[in-house]
């Protein structure tokens, strides 16, 4: 049967739902210090001194979560399988060469409501590589036949790639023995703890990462667990109505919470132009929506810095502190007048 595009419904963020969605932009800004901090082309396996760098680090200070070393216990690093790239000209050129590289952690967080579940948090980064770079823009509709094992639910082929490539290993020198793909940890989450699996998941992402974190809270989610939430920033869009429709149900829209700039273009794409309409969506949630072109006194215009996390943590925050934009490195980011 030929599908159909469903416009997505959703809410509206509540006030809780910002403060707590400005805490996870925060805790991600930590994976994106240590995957700036990794070597390049190499593999990496941080410890805890990693996230104490990033932490210490005054380009970062304005946007870490200030309460992130005493409210998050990290215990493993998310990594993904790459290939070395190079540039000619303006193409990304994919080398045999491979490497894992860096791209989150998952930690423990306090949980004030109920002090004997911690919260899982499960944290990616967004696009830092050439290899992610160009597993970006290939947008082709592959099945997600981890999740449909009939393979009507569709998902762009690279974001898939990079998925499959996923694996969790202990964080170096935390004593940690679990070692799981990140399809293996989704569908059970006490693989790495022994058999108990965590009462709560919260699955964390910016850019590319936001698309890693939905598909992740819809594999944990598949066998009817609850208590899974999601929060995304500038995410692109992750799949067909049938996807969409069905990880909605699952997570459930209410535990779904994406941000996004009205001025940033990731969210509208990718774009599937070879089928009549434009069936990639975004997973229906409740919606925080924030808009650089009301403030170009102090976010420079255009597409670029509006997908910045550092702008986007400035437009979350009713504080407004302009220093903000150019933190974690984006001072390119700011009108000269601010610099």
């Amino acid at each position: 049967m030929e599908q159909q595009e469903k416009p997505t419904v959703a809410g509206v963020a509540t006030e809780s739902d910002k403060v707590n969605a400005l805490k996870y932009a925060g805790a991600i800004q930590m994976a994106v210090g240590v995957g700036k901090y990794a070597p390049p082309d190499q593999d990496y396996y941080p410890d805890k001194e990693a996230y104490y760098k990033v932490y210490n680090d005054p380009s970062f200070a304005l946007v870490r979560d200030v309460d992130f070393l005493a409210n998050f216990n990290i215990q493993y690093t998310i990594q993904v399988k790459e290939n070395v790239a190079t540039m000619d000209g303006k193409e990304i050129v994919i080398l045999p060469e491979e490497y894992l590289s860096y791209y989150g952690y998952i930690a423990m967080e306090a949980n004030p409501t109920d002090p004997q579940n911690p919260i899982c948090v499960v944290a990616f980064r967004g696009t830092q590589t050439l290899f992610e770079a160009y597993e970006d823009k290939r947008f082709a509709e592959e099945s997600f036949i981890e999740y449909d094992d009939v393979g009507k639910c569709k998902i762009p082929q690279g974001f898939h790639e990079m998925l499959k490539k996923a694996q969790i290993v202990p964080l170096k020198n935390s004593g940690n023995t679990g070692r799981a793909s990140l399809f293996e940890f989704a569908r059970n989450p006490g693989v790495l703890f022994g058999g108990n699996a965590p009462k709560y998941i919260t699955a964390i992402g910016y850019s590319l990462g936001a698309t890693m974190a939905t598909y992740f809270a819809a594999l944990a989610t598949l066998k009817g667990r609850d208590n899974v939430r999601l929060f995304t920033f500038a995410s692109p869009r992750v799949g067909n109505v049938n996807f969409i429709t069905w990880a909605a149900q699952l997570i459930k829209e209410n535990n779904i919470v994406r941000s996004y700039n009205r001025a940033d273009e990731v969210p509208t794409l990718p774009d599937w132009p070879s089928i009549k309409g434009n069936r990639c969506l975004h997973v229906p949630g409740k919606e925080f929506q924030v808009d650089s072109t009301n403030d170009y006194k102090h976010v420079r215009p255009g597409s670029e810095c509006a997908h910045q996390l550092s702008v986007y943590m400035y437009l979350m925050d009713s504080s407004k502190n302009p220093n903000v934009v150019g933190a974690g490195g984006h001072k390119d980011c700011m009108p000269v007048t601010e610099k």
